[in-house]
């Protein structure tokens, strides 16, 4: 271990990349809230409900030095993306359905009527 100034190396090394993981996790903390946004305008729940959830928990973790803590919160936020779609994938299908159970009642419906004619 060599010694610069009063600075060792080794701290040096390690509190680069102490920095260099923080500067990671924030782009990653980053692209996870516009991916967030980025659902809610496709979703129906709509940018704005899943802006006034999301903002007040992304600026109550901002001050998070913490590596351990960072990756537990972009752990949780990649589990409410999966949720957010997966409810979306769920309103798509139940909506779908619907439209196709009535046509169905629909048919039924013609094909009785015409039944009854003839």
């Amino acid at each position: 271990m060599f010694r610069i100034g009063s600075i060792s190396t080794s701290n040096f090394t390690q509190s680069t990349l102490a920095v260099n993981e923080l500067v990671q996790s924030r782009y990653i903390v980053k692209k996870l809230y516009k991916e967030l946004l980025y659902l809610g305008r496709i979703s129906f729940l709509g940018v704005d409900y899943v802006r006034d959830r999301a903002k007040p928990q992304f600026l109550k973790n901002a001050n998070l030095t913490d590596i351990d803590e960072i990756n537990k919160c972009i752990e949780r936020t990649k589990y409410v993306i999966k949720e957010v779609e997966a409810m979306n994938k769920f309103h798509k299908y139940r909506h779908l359905k619907k439209s196709y159970e009535f046509n169905e009642y629909l048919d039924n419906f013609t094909k009785e009527k015409f039944n009854d004619q003839i």
